[in-house]
């Protein structure tokens, strides 16, 4: 396990803990929210220092800067935050992610692992953990996806609440947290035309974008319906 010492304000309980573990060794990342925080690395934040133990794995995150850090403070959670994550793997073999602590305003947030390698979500409040077969090029397969468990999408439709809709960089995430009935997602294109329609459930879906642009994704369901707007960078 890391001996890096992690200093910070005793009164940010805001905050969660992920920790990698390959069956001996492990590593652990915080995530805060702290509203004097900025998206960069900043003095809020704390800087990533690896173990001297060649056989620990490490897990970190990037703030938006790109500076890896064992403490990430951000000043929000907004709808469709997402932070990236990195690991060191010293060598291949199975290794497991687990969420370690959920307080605070994390409490109602939903917390979604995304293997970008896989094109996989795993909602980390149901599953607890995640486990993969990792390779020592695996230094940025994760993303962590945060959103609030209140949000309702534009329309405001109660029907719909738990149901959410957002882009980071060239996909779409779509996360539902209720079973919606005979339910569609659709996205169309500045100019209103059907760009696709696909089915959905409950869980987390990703659907990756070749264009850039702005998108409207409208999910209708025997529920009700929400329209997002979404920027595909």
């Amino acid at each position: 396990h890391s001996t890096q010492e992690i200093v910070k304000d005793a009164k940010i309980l805001d905050r969660m803990a992920l920790v990698i573990y390959n069956g001996s060794l492990d590593d652990e990342v915080f995530i805060g929210v702290d509203e004097a925080s900025t998206l960069n690395k900043d003095r809020r934040d704390a800087s990533k220092f690896f173990s001297l133990n060649p056989n620990s794995p490490a897990l970190y995150a990037y703030t938006n800067d790109e500076v890896s850090v064992a403490y990430n403070n951000i000043p929000e959670i907004a709808e469709g935050t997402v932070i990236k994550l990195g690991t060191l793997i010293p060598q291949e073999g199975e290794y497991t992610i687990r969420l370690a602590e959920l307080n605070g305003l994390f409490e109602n947030v939903e917390v979604t692992l995304e293997d970008t390698y896989l094109d996989k979500l795993t909602e980390m409040k149901l599953a607890d953990s995640y486990e993969y077969t990792a390779s020592t090029d695996d230094a940025d397969r994760f993303n962590l996806h945060l959103t609030k468990a209140s949000t309702i999408g534009l329309d405001e439709n109660e029907e719909l609440a738990g149901v959410h809709v957002y882009a980071y960089k060239c996909n779409i995430y779509y996360n539902a947290g209720k079973n919606l009935t005979n339910a569609t997602l659709t996205v169309y294109n500045s100019i209103g035309q059907v760009v696709l329609t696909t089915k959905v459930e409950s869980g987390s879906e990703i659907i990756r974008m070749d264009n850039r642009g702005a998108y409207i994704v409208k999910v209708q369901a025997n529920e009700g319906s929400m329209t997002e707007k979404v920027i595909i960078q």
